[in-house]
């Protein structure tokens, strides 16, 4: 670095680049971008972060082009993360926000018809499914909605496609094996249920039962079905 002057604070005219050493004049290169001595650059492509802290910005913090999950964490304001040229904003809120594309749901029917004994709460065998987006409810074996996301779920179920039954015809939502919500009808009504369950979105589950006046038999119909959706985390 000859004829450079040692003490860089004191210069009075700019230094060329040329004057330096060469290691002064080549660039870094973070991701795919490359940031020469002296310049300012405000996009960066291609770059990991691990286990990195934003600071705090006033109004919006954006991440571009995410491909995989996003975790940020932020004391206020929207965040807004692009993905594809797609911007989905989080408001600033308390707890767990979801984004349709991550909310649990499902539907499951009867798939083969099942005999009921008339003055008894039966499970519906519900071994159908039209959809199951987080593969929460067990079509297989105890035909129950054991969901992982804690929140506040709408519940829906009906059995309509039965025969002619004398006395009452009921539908209920067992959690956690107990019955919790029940819809009893009068002679030949047609049971269907709706209400909403706080799960805890681990152990908690929920099954569908129904108790008909006397013996039926339940028709393989989608319209004898049980579904489930989250509508607020927790």
């Amino acid at each position: 670095m000859a004829g450079v002057p040692y003490v860089f604070g004191n210069a009075t005219t700019s230094i060329p680049l040329t004057n330096l050493d060469a290691n002064f004049n080549t660039g870094v290169t973070i991701g795919n971008t490359t940031v020469g001595l002296g310049n300012t650059v405000t996009t960066l492509g291609n770059v990991t972060l691990t286990n990195a802290t934003l600071p705090g910005a006033t109004g919006i913090t954006q991440i571009a082009n995410g491909t995989s999950n996003v975790s940020i964490s932020s004391s206020g304001g929207n965040i807004n993360v692009v993905t594809a040229g797609t911007i989905a904003t989080f408001p600033a809120a308390t707890g767990t926000v979801m984004v349709s594309g991550n909310i649990p749901t499902f539907q499951a029917y009867v798939a083969s018809t099942q005999a009921i004994t008339g003055g008894v709460w039966t499970k519906l065998a519900l071994t159908g499914k039209e959809w199951d987006t987080s593969s929460a409810f067990d079509a297989v074996t105890n035909y129950r909605y054991t969901p992982l996301v804690a929140g506040y779920y709408q519940v829906n179920a009906s059995c309509p496609s039965v025969g002619t039954a004398s006395g009452a015809n009921n539908i209920a939502i067992y959690k956690n094996g107990s019955l919790y919500k029940v819809n009893a009808l009068a002679t030949n009504g047609l049971p269907s249920i709706s209400c909403m369950f706080n799960l805890n979105g681990s152990t908690d589950y929920l099954e569908c039962y129904v108790n008909y006046g006397t013996s039926q038999n339940i028709s393989a119909s989608g319209n004898n079905f049980m579904s489930a959706c989250l509508v607020r985390a927790a």
